[in-house]
């Protein structure tokens, strides 16, 4: 691991110290920040979809953050900006681009299935080549991240193309267990939190994660989920799987691999369904198809680094002392399962997870001696 792999799990873990059981939402969205792809969240108002979007985007210093609720009535100027009146008088037909999603390097569109089928198949070119018709030019778009939310699928055939263009996708529901519940009551969020990352640090994830190796046997493994989904009707696009690979690249990088590996592949969940309900079958049908290779030792090596994050986040109090509470009784469940991986001789990333679980556990000490666990680090 990097020193920028580690802050980006620090933003993880940050968001998940402000988000209340959230965690599959903020993973996917760091994910789409290395990947550079686009991450939509469906669900009934209130379930915190443009709140990550924001929290995202607030993390992260030197970028340019676009954002827009869509409606029947929005036109290309609510995202382009209004024809330039001076470029006009030169018979040019041009727009005022600036502070709009032609100049972001980070958007989130609102309602995004509220706008006619006109408007967003006029963002095709934004979302997947990322490029802009600015008059007679094509210019191309430092945007790479767009975060998409809205109350419900499209149902309309013509938009087919651009909800096919949304690559990470996520269902949400504003159900809360008791414990998550009080904890969201209780969580207070800062307006202007301290950044995490800067932009020429997504910049250079998203390069180093377009390095990373795809060997063949991952590759023959996605062709044998493609075969189990079209067995039971579920036909994801070439296009799909292809930018699905971007998403795999950025889960090895994050877990830092250059070469990417199976346990890689449970990001499809969140990627191959068409519909909603066709979500769990494809997250079951990926679950059955790696479970021969997926390597418990790295599941968990992910999950004490997101941990890690989380402890470095720094809460204000009374929250500090309850996350750290709760972290090292997760923490003493994760030993218990690594001594049983490394009795079963399972050792090839136990001592990685071994090491990553001491240093959690030396910040989580620190929290709880009212140290401030950034000097740690």
């Amino acid at each position: 691991m990097t020193a920028l792999q580690d802050k980006f799990a620090a933003l993880e873990g940050a968001l998940e110290g402000e988000l209340v059981d959230r965690s599959e939402e903020i993973r996917c969205a760091v994910l789409a920040l290395v990947a550079g792809c686009s991450f939509f969240t469906v669900g009934p108002p209130g379930t915190a979809k443009s709140l990550l979007a924001r929290r995202v985007a607030a993390r992260i210093s030197g970028a340019e953050f676009f954002e827009a609720q869509l409606d029947k009535m929005a036109t290309p100027e609510l995202l382009f900006g209004p024809w330039s009146l001076s470029a006009m008088r030169k018979n040019r037909w041009e727009r005022e681009l600036a502070g709009t999603l032609a100049t972001a390097h980070l958007a989130h569109l609102d309602e995004v299935f509220a706008a006619g089928a006109t408007l967003l198949q006029g963002l095709h070119w934004a979302l997947n080549e990322r490029v802009y018709r600015h008059g007679t030019t094509v210019i191309p778009l430092p945007l790479t991240t767009v975060f998409c939310s809205a109350n419900a699928v499209p149902t309309d055939a013509g938009l087919a193309a651009f909800w096919d263009r949304l690559v990470l996708r996520r269902v949400l529901s504003n159900d809360l267990d008791p414990g998550d519940f009080v904890r969201m009551l209780q969580t207070e969020l800062v307006e202007c939190p301290e950044p995490l990352l800067a932009w020429p640090e997504i910049a250079s994830a998203q390069a180093a994660a377009e390095q990373v190796v795809l060997p063949d046997e991952v590759a023959q493994t996605v062709y044998g989920i493609r075969r189990r989904l079209a067995e039971v009707a579920i036909c994801p696009s070439p296009r799909r799987f292809r930018a699905a690979m971007g998403v795999v690249r950025a889960s090895a990088w994050l877990d830092g691999r250059e070469v990417a590996e199976s346990t890689d592949l449970l990001v499809l969940k969140d990627i191959l369904w068409l519909f909603p309900d066709q979500a769990l079958t494809v997250s079951q049908l990926v679950n059955r198809e790696l479970r021969n290779s997926l390597s418990p030792a790295v599941l968990l090596l992910r999950e004490f680094q997101r941990l890690k994050g989380q402890v470095a986040a720094g809460l204000p109090m009374p929250q500090r002392h309850a996350l750290a509470e709760e972290l090292g009784l997760k923490l003493s469940r994760m030993s218990t399962e690594l001594d049983v991986l490394e009795r079963r001789g399972r050792t090839s990333t136990t001592a990685q997870c071994r090491r990553v679980l001491e240093q959690t556990n030396d910040l989580i000490l620190l929290r709880l001696l009212d140290t401030d666990p950034a000097a740690a680090l």
